[in-house]
């Protein structure tokens, strides 16, 4: 806020105090959090603020790029992010507090716009509305190189073993083979509306969100001949799996809503809740879901654990202050934004939340993170 970055307590959700304020700088726009660090995206790449002492926040280092960052994917010791003007940054997030870039690719067009990357394997897949489908090889993330691509005004890309499956913005669903990666080829198309926005697989199953025509899904198996085997009338601005159930960020009525993928062919709404504001973006692990929502500059990062059995039940909303969130993204415990003009690293805190059951008692519960050991101190 007015080029501070501000240190707001919640242990009471009710009334936030804010606690202390960074030495000011260029105008932030996200914040992510890893332990006593913060990550703080800005014109001009990314700060590290210690927190060590919240009254007294210091600046230990920063990242330096030179543009907007729209999209990020993880995977480790890795993060994969792309500038609005000048494209790949790879960078080494070994050490979280001290993210190091390591390598970088230029990648020819106008400008690499909306926006969106899959990793699988040694591969790195980067889809652009204005420059296409780029297929990347990281082997060694130090020197990426672009091994080829299509000129397709794509938005969304997922990715799996020899197929890439494209949402693009003239309103289709595409499976490219990468067989021969020089020679990326279309093998499949279908129609999904006119403006899809995401695209995700599960098992055989391929689920392409539309802005307008909802979500759509398609069975993959024969890649080259998909399949539309449901539809979901929901409009769909980003999009999460968490085991068999999708989440969907919707824009028409701003909402956040679980449908149950057990029988792809046959969803079933499962939870809906109505959302402040239109979906921006969305990454799920750990048992949580994260949400990003917001309008101009109020924006939220929103937490839902799914690890209760029953509906999801919203942990804690953080206020998100600066420019868009443009994507997100999970990996060991992590979670990785690209907006405005960086990368960030939040680390994830289980919260206790205490609720009163009568007779003089508590009831302390919180989100369960995999891998986590927890120790519950009198």
């Amino acid at each position: 806020v007015g080029g501070n970055l501000v240190l707001v307590d919640l242990s009471n959700p009710g009334q936030p105090v804010i606690v202390g304020k960074s030495p000011p700088g260029a105008m932030p726009q996200f914040v992510a959090v890893d332990g006593n660090r913060a990550f703080v995206g800005e014109v001009g790449g990314m700060k590290i603020v210690n927190l060590t002492d919240p009254a007294a926040p210091t600046i230990e280092g920063r990242v330096l790029t030179s543009g907007d960052l729209v999209a990020i994917a993880t995977a480790w010791p890795y993060a994969y992010t792309v500038e609005l003007q000048s494209g790949l940054y790879v960078l080494d997030v070994t050490n979280r507090s001290r993210p190091v870039n390591v390598g970088q690719l230029f990648i020819r067009g106008s400008s690499v716009l909306a926006h969106d990357l899959a990793v699988d394997g040694q591969r790195l897949y980067l889809a652009s509305a204005s420059s296409g489908l780029h297929v990347i090889e990281v082997t060694n993330p130090t020197r990426p190189k672009r091994l080829g691509g299509l000129a397709l005004r794509c938005r969304a890309v997922a990715a799996r073993g020899s197929h890439v499956y494209l949402a693009e913005s003239g309103g289709e669903f595409k499976v490219v083979s990468v067989a021969d990666p020089a020679n990326p080829t279309i093998v499949a198309s279908a129609p999904t509306g006119d403006d899809p926005r995401v695209v995700a697989l599960h098992g055989q199953y391929a689920l392409v969100g539309d802005a307008n025509a909802g979500l759509r899904i398609f069975d993959v198996k024969e890649p080259s001949a998909p399949s539309l085997v449901a539809t979901v009338e929901s409009s769909t601005l980003a999009l999460a799996m968490k085991g068999n159930q999708a989440i969907i960020g919707s824009a028409r009525i701003p909402t956040l809503s679980v449908v149950d993928l057990t029988d792809p062919t046959a969803p079933v709404s499962s939870w809906q809740s109505p959302a402040n504001y239109a979906v921006k973006a969305m990454a799920t692990g750990g048992g949580l879901a994260f949400v990003v929502n917001g309008s101009g500059l109020k924006k939220y990062l929103d937490v839902y654990d799914f690890t209760t059995g029953d509906a999801p039940q919203h942990w804690q909303r953080m206020n998100w202050f600066g420019g868009k969130v443009d994507d997100l993204d999970f990996e060991t415990r992590f979670l990785y934004s690209a907006s405005g003009e960086g990368v960030g690293v939040h680390r994830l805190t289980p919260r206790l939340s205490v609720r009163p059951t009568g007779a003089g008692k508590l009831a302390l519960t919180m989100p369960s993170l995999a891998g986590h050991r927890y120790f519950l101190e009198e």
